[in-house]
């Protein structure tokens, strides 16, 4: 929904009036909530009174106001004309506010448009000034852009196979989709060594150490590392059942896999091989299992300490690393691109089933997952598992469609309360299990090991898995939780296998996807593990749990 305004001397002020309430009917037929329609409009209102301060009707006397959907986002596009300015800084008064003075004024706006962050981004083009607001954020933006990328990537990859040269495609893949691949890899390295290492340390000890732990939940954490036990298993003896990932070609160095077949482990040598010998080292060699025990430790020991600058310091640390995760997952799309053209070109047409076929496996996992709550429920709790997941369907649906731990957790407190769970057990086991508790991503990063040791050719030994298996539950307590977050934990467990990174985009490719199915699975396992430490303790009550 497009319109443009037109302006004179003497009706800057109706025409302004005329955007807002433009704005203000184009939200409402998008049939948003009243609470998240106010805060876009006060968004649009401050960009739109900061470029209209700034304008300049001399030469062109309109403005345009665009209302669109972007990968399902909802954006705004205003254009003023004017010279370029600071926008969040060089503020003045619009004509006719008098009640507060200019400097005032100048100092709210600016206080406001900063605290609208990245939503807000303006730029000046041949004498316009151009805001974009980003009014809403749809939780399936990441997934319209993947699916678009990959739709793209098997079109251009299908059409260059049947009419370029192969010398042209083959140029184009070596120079530029396999070198965006391997940036994007390389900064996933990068960051998983560090964003491990200072996740753990910050969790355990912002908990005050392993005691501080112990009191927020610990039967709630036992049932839950039960849980996490059985799934590793599932999804190795799973993916091994179906064979997913055999006979698919990802054109990789193998080298790697070979070579690490060679290697002999013994009960002994695991055990010595846990304590670092050199502080140093296993962020140098990227030593997965001494990285962990060094994390554990250190992490123990701030919590003990009660040093509050060195839990900030590792907080602030793990925060930046985060952030540099986070802007190197911008990258995704992009990245989905230039894999699944590369796979196309390279593989030809059975990428597709190659995809369909992993995803399949994970969503069965998922499932599976969901059987094994309910049986639990039932052996362990002996209550009626049918009751239990129709009173957490509300949680089942906001993680489908949020696909955000954080976001379903209302929605899990609310559901502990229906069930009849004691207000002092949820309200300390569900934080701490939506912290630390990802059942899902355990089975999410053993289930991809599997596969791409199916891919390679690689047979884990039994030690192996088991080494496997114990990385694998510690990592996924410390998925970062941003979008595509799980692909660093793979990419440290394909480091600590000794297995080669392709893998990698097939994952980010049915990341979006499978973070649906996989949320709902994480969310439920947490309310499977609090309920059953509830029932274990005498905590719930019973007449609740059964009421209709």
């Amino acid at each position: 929904m497009n319109k443009k305004f037109t302006v004179n001397d003497n009706n800057k002020e109706e025409a302004l009036s005329g955007a807002l309430v433009f704005i203000h009917e184009s939200l409402e037929a998008m049939k948003h909530s009243k609470k998240d329609a106010n805060y876009a409009e006060l968004m649009c209102e401050e960009a739109l009174v900061n470029l209209m301060n700034h304008a300049d009707f001399t030469r062109r006397n309109t403005f345009s106001v665009n209302v669109r959907r972007s990968f399902g986002d909802v954006v705004m596009d205003f254009a003023v004309p004017g010279a370029e300015f600071d926008f969040a800084g060089d503020l003045g008064s619009f004509e006719g506010d008098d009640d507060i003075s200019p400097e005032a004024e100048a100092s709210i706006r600016s206080l406001l448009l900063r605290s609208f962050g990245n939503r807000i981004t303006y730029r000046n083009t041949r004498g316009w000034n151009i805001a974009k607001v980003r009014a809403f954020r749809s939780s399936y933006s990441m997934l319209w852009k993947t699916l678009t990328a990959l739709i793209l990537a098997v079109i251009s990859g299908l059409l260059a196979c049947e009419f370029a040269p192969e010398s042209a495609y083959m140029a184009v893949n070596d120079n530029f989709l396999v070198l965006v691949r391997d940036i994007f890899m390389n900064g996933l390295k990068m960051c998983s060594v560090p964003i491990v290492f200072l996740s753990l340390v910050s969790c355990l000890g912002d908990a005050g150490g392993l005691g501080g732990m112990k009191s927020s939940g610990s039967k709630m954490l036992k049932y839950s590392v039960m849980i996490q036990v059985i799934v590793t298993v599932m999804a190795f003896a799973l993916i091994w059942l179906l064979g997913t990932g055999t006979g698919i070609n990802v054109t990789e160095d193998a080298g790697v896999a070979v070579q690490s077949q060679g290697a002999s482990f013994s009960f002994r040598a695991i055990l010595a091989g846990l304590m670092p010998a050199n502080f140093v080292r296993p962020f140098l060699d990227g030593d997965m299992i001494q990285l962990l025990v060094l994390a554990v430790l250190m992490g123990v020991a701030v919590g003990m300490s009660g040093v509050k600058s060195a839990k900030i310091l590792f907080s602030d640390l793990n925060s930046i690393f985060m952030k540099v995760t986070e802007i190197l997952l911008h990258m995704i799309p992009l990245v989905v691109f230039c894999s699944i053209a590369s796979l196309i070109i390279t593989t030809g047409a059975e990428t597709m089933m190659t995809l369909a076929g992993i995803l399949g496996a994970l969503v069965l996992g998922y499932m599976l997952m969901l059987a094994v709550y309910g049986v639990l429920v039932q052996l362990i709790g002996g209550l009626n598992p049918v009751t239990f997941f129709r009173k957490c369907l509300p949680v089942i649906t906001t993680a489908f469609t949020t696909c955000s731990g954080v976001a379903t957790l209302p929605e899990n407190l609310k559901c502990a309360k229906a069930l009849g769970i004691s207000q002092k057990v949820y309200s300390i086991a569900l934080p701490l299990g939506v912290s630390l508790i990802k059942p899902a991503g355990v089975f999410y990063g053993a289930a991809m090991v599997m596969i791409s040791a199916n891919i390679y050719g690689m047979s884990l030994t039994i030690s192996k898995i088991l080494i496997l298996g114990v990385s694998v539950i510690i990592l996924s307590s410390i998925i970062p939780s941003i979008p595509g977050g799980s692909v660093i934990v793979i990419s440290a467990l394909l480091s600590q296998a000794g297995l080669p990174m392709g893998i990698i985009g097939l994952a980010i490719s049915i990341e979006a996807v499978q973070d649906m199915f996989n949320t709902v699975a994480t969310s439920m396992g947490s309310m499977t593990s609090v309920l059953l430490a509830a029932k274990e303790q005498k905590m719930i009550d019973l007449d609740e749990y059964n009421r209709p």
